[in-house]
């Protein structure tokens, strides 16, 4: 047979645990998490994000950031793609029709 000490604690145990799982939904239904209003849930989210991670509020910003300079760099670096597609294009142009108006040239000099 256990002890009354060993009873007591284990009584005491399992009482911190369902006082904690209870504790936690007494707060989410006070706190609105559990109410039909997306609006309610928006706040409440904002309000826990800000109560207990305020470091997530600060990797946001920086990915935010990070999004926003990679994108300037895929902007650039689309830019400079085309520039230089733009440069091919004229190079093997030029010299697709280069026969041709180098036989112009000789013509119109011969004239």
């Amino acid at each position: 047979m256990a002890s009354s000490g060993s009873r007591s604690f284990r009584l005491a145990k399992f009482a911190f645990k369902v006082g904690i799982g209870v504790g936690a939904v007494y707060l989410t239904v006070v706190e609105g998490l559990w109410s039909n209003s997306t609006n309610n849930s928006g706040e409440v989210y904002n309000k826990v994000k800000a109560t207990f991670l305020p470091q997530l509020n600060q990797a946001e910003k920086m990915a935010a950031e990070d999004r926003l300079s990679n994108l300037r760099d895929n902007v650039a670096t689309e830019k400079l793609k085309e520039y230089w597609n733009s440069g091919v294009n004229s190079v093997f142009f030029g010299l697709k029709n280069s026969p041709e108006k180098i036989n112009d040239i000789i013509k119109d000099s011969l004239k």
